[in-house]
């Protein structure tokens, strides 16, 4: 029984199915409100460190039903509804892999780091949206099915281990704008996918890197020569078709053997 499995056996009552058509249903009921009444709204459910420590404390969670972007037109509209797709869609793959406790604490790992980097460094500002929830559980999602395919504006077919890795690539680029110390920050608010994952990339590594020498290894024993003829120097990789005999310890060639033979002849019969 492994680590999560005994986790699951005491904290098994904070799975929640469908955990993330809770969340989008509770996005769009926040999308209807800010409708009614504007960013106000929204300001009071984003995630401030100061109003929670008023008092607000429904900010630890309420920031992470803020839609990951506010639409202004029917396009925007379109591509949050998009967005709720491919993060139910994601999250019930998971949910269906690993089953609602892990995919339930999953969310909760992220939710509790973010929170804790929200609070030592208020201006991180990945933590005050959806946008780092959708990340975290795309990630998880590309690396356990990297093959699936998604049609890019509905014609290009693109594996999404490749989106995965463009997806990250611009994230950290972004950050990189802030230095080496909001890399790492960055990083760390995907906590959740290393905790999960971190082994298995390790383990991947080591394998990489023991066929890397096993290949290499191949390689040299393939260039150096087993038999090498002791008279005129041809072995087995210059010419694969000869066939050696040995006398002692040193290997001849038969192509030799036959020279041999030959002279061998030619003085007995000058005899």
């Amino acid at each position: 029984m492994n680590f999560l499995d005994k986790l699951e056996r005491r904290l098994g009552w904070i799975a929640i199915p469908n955990l993330a058509m809770y969340i989008i249903v509770a996005q769009v009921l926040a999308l209807g409100l800010y409708m009614v009444r504007g960013f106000e709204f929204l300001e009071m459910m984003s995630f401030s460190p100061y109003h929670i420590l008023q008092g607000q404390v429904w900010r630890l969670v309420s920031f992470i039903l803020i839609p990951f972007q506010i639409p202004q037109g029917l396009f925007d509209y379109l591509f949050l509804a998009f967005g709720w797709y491919i993060f139910n869609m994601c999250c019930t793959a998971l949910e269906q892999t690993w089953g609602s406790f892990k995919t339930t604490l999953y969310i909760v790992v992220w939710l509790l780091t973010v929170i804790v980097f929200g609070f030592l460094l208020p201006e991180f500002s990945i933590v005050r949206t959806s946008y780092g929830l959708y990340l975290v559980v795309f990630f998880a999602f590309a690396y356990l099915f990297p093959n699936i395919e998604f049609l890019m504006f509905f014609v290009l077919p693109v594996k999404v281990k490749w989106l995965g890795w463009i997806s990250a690539g611009l994230v950290f680029l972004q950050a990189s704008a802030g230095g080496v110390i909001q890399v790492l920050i960055t990083a760390a608010s995907f906590s959740s996918f290393f905790l999960f994952f971190g082994k298995e990339f390790l383990n991947t590594a080591k394998q990489k890197q023991r066929k890397a020498k096993f290949d290499a290894e191949r390689k040299i024993e393939a260039a150096t020569p087993f038999h090498v003829c002791s008279v005129c120097g041809v072995t087995d990789i210059s010419d694969p078709d000869m066939n050696f005999r040995y006398r002692g310890d040193d290997a001849i060639c038969e192509r030799c053997i036959e020279l041999e033979k030959e002279q061998e002849s030619k003085k007995g019969s000058e005899a």
